[in-house]
């Protein structure tokens, strides 16, 4: 939804100004949520880590990729806010509860890059002797453009005294634990 252009992270205050075509329909669903509905939730969530059957979203992937190769090449130069499917349902919950209508973020505190998840893997699975190299967004070929970040801030939870969401290490970890 955003640009991608700023690197401490998006809060519910900033314009969204979208360069994929994901990117504005996405932003093209909340405009019509929000002219359709005056009581209503849109509740953003980043990089989401979760799905245990049917996953294929990055983390399970680097598994898959760690578990048969001897080297993987991961990007070091985006930047994006993990989401446990598992907290993420719990903020829900918790936004929900307050009858506090609006647009939220609820993602799991830090910024990281692909790399550092990546690395998070190995090392919680233990798996040190796989080489991963760092490499640019270049070097993948993708179908769409991309921001340099996809950091979200849950500066509103903050500000309600409500961001109870905790480190993307912590939640990484737990999901690991839970799929072994």
């Amino acid at each position: 939804m955003f640009d991608g252009e700023k690197l401490g992270g998006y809060t519910e205050e900033d314009t969204p100004n979208p360069i994929s075509v994901y990117g504005k329909s996405k932003l093209r669903g909340e405009e019509a949520v929000c002219s359709l509905l005056t009581k209503f939730y849109i509740i953003r969530a980043g990089w989401m880590i979760g799905g245990y059957n049917k996953d294929k979203k990055f983390v399970w992937k680097i598994i898959q990729q760690l578990n048969t190769k001897k080297e993987i090449s991961v990007v070091t130069d985006k930047f994006g806010s993990p989401t446990f499917t598992k907290d993420f349902a719990n903020g829900i919950i918790s936004i929900i509860s307050t009858g506090r209508y609006g647009v939220y973020h609820c993602v799991n505190e830090g910024i990281c890059t692909r790399l550092d998840i990546a690395k998070k893997i190995a090392e919680y699975l233990n798996n040190a002797n796989i080489v991963i190299k760092a490499v640019t967004s270049d070097y993948f070929s993708l179908p769409a453009p991309r921001g340099k970040s996809e950091a979200l801030i849950n500066h509103k939870l903050f500000s309600m005294n409500m961001d109870n969401m905790r480190s993307w290490q912590e939640a990484l970890k737990e999901y690991l634990e839970d799929i072994r």
